[in-house]
Formats: C-alpha cells, structure tokens, sequence
C-alpha cells in the first residue's frame, strides 16, 4: 500500500504529459479555386492531459464534429481536421499551421493548373469592325 501512495505521488509530481506525438497532415494537390478545402484527420497521441490546440489561416475540428473554429481543446486519441479556403489564383498554395503542445504541422492545398489555352489570360472577344480583341 505504502508503495502505490509513492509511485502515486511520483507520478503526480512529474505532472501532466501535454506534448502529443508527432502528427502530419496529407497535403492536397489540384484543388478548385477559391474553395472549402478539408484535410483528412489526423489521430492525436502522446498526451494524458487536455492539450488547446490552434490554427493560424484556418480553423479546425475535432472528431469530425465540423465545429470548424480557431481553436479547440484536445485529448488523447481525438482526430483534428484543419480547414481553410483555397486560393482564387492558379497553381497557388495555401497554408494552415496547426499547433498544439509545442508541435506542429502545415496543412497545403494547391490550386489546379489553369485550363488549356486560359494562359491565366482574360479572353473576352467583343466584335468590332470584324476584329476580336483580346485584352
């Protein structure tokens, strides 16, 4: 008995584990413009403790619940989605840090290439005098 109080009381004393485990999001590639992009969950481990965990140009979720906000509590096995929206341009990318617990990981999406022909140009013929105008 006298040993269960001490390894009782050691552990108490070494406090709470709040640094999770390495955890990595699977970036996206090819994505539509200017659109709701959603990383796939990832499992939080290593922590006995709840842990905030937050997100810088984005949001996330915890347990799939799809309360996207900019910062939510964790624990232990939880899965944490990062969310963000994605650039209007072409074959740009857009970053989301998640940081909990002095770890962290980026979460990218990239937009898709431009259309055959699109050149990232504006094309708007207007007929004048028989010529099209590009512009």
């Amino acid at each position: 008995m006298l040993l269960a109080l001490q390894l009782n009381n050691l552990l108490e004393a070494a406090g709470s584990d709040t640094t999770p485990d390495q955890f990595g999001f699977t970036d996206q590639s090819g994505v539509a413009l200017s659109s709701t992009i959603t990383s796939a969950a990832v499992t939080i481990t290593g922590i006995d403790t709840t842990v905030s965990f937050s997100a810088t140009d984005g949001t996330i979720d915890v347990n799939e619940d799809g309360n996207f906000q900019a910062s939510r509590d964790v624990v232990n096995g939880d899965t944490v989605r990062a969310r963000h929206t994605s650039s209007a341009d072409y074959l740009t990318a857009t970053n989301t840090l998640v940081e909990g617990g002095e770890v962290s990981d980026t979460f990218t999406s990239t937009t898709t290439t431009a259309p055959a022909g699109a050149g990232g140009e504006h094309f708007s013929p207007q007929g004048r005098g028989g010529m099209m105008v590009f512009g």
